[in-house]
């Protein structure tokens, strides 16, 4: 029994307040005190939803040096809700998976930064596409999206 309602989108314990209180369809008695995590409070049915998403620009130097300056790129997200954002980087021939990693967005226009370097793994030079997807606090995820970009060794590349 819940002391205080919940809101939209909080999530929480359930539990049963003592031996005998509940019984299953056939009549048997729950013994113990189980519990139950809860991800969704009353409520919770609009998932996340990623918009607007794009690399810019979409090739960058694999290393930042003196002759190749645009060692980044910007990842553009717009999100309906406050939301974790899992990355994953796959090589755009094949799809084979390179990296991934995961950050914490807020609703609304988002910027986070992309180098050629991502968790100690060095991106390879080549096309490569990232792959977003939006988890919320009551872990409802949202469709994927990807946006291309390129990964070149040398400024004459660009």
């Amino acid at each position: 029994s819940a002391t205080t309602p919940w809101n939209t989108g909080e999530a929480g314990t359930v539990f049963l307040s003592g031996n005998g209180r509940v019984t299953d369809g056939t009549g048997n008695e729950v013994l113990g005190e189980p519990s139950k995590l809860v991800y969704a409070g009353p409520g919770e049915i609009t998932g996340p939803l990623i918009s607007r998403y794009r690399a810019s620009p979409t090739t960058f130097c694999q290393r930042k040096t003196t002759k190749c300056r645009r060692g980044q790129t910007y990842l553009y997200v717009t999100l309906n809700k406050p939301a974790r954002v899992i990355f994953n980087v796959y090589r755009a021939k094949g799809r084979k998976f390179v990296v991934k990693y995961v950050r914490r967005l807020t609703a609304g226009t988002n910027k986070t930064r992309l180098f050629g370097t991502i968790n100690g793994r060095t991106l390879p030079a080549t096309s490569l596409i990232v792959n977003a997807v939006a988890e919320d606090a009551a872990r409802n995820l949202s469709p994927g999206v990807d946006t291309p970009f390129k990964v070149v060794t040398r400024k004459s590349q660009l």
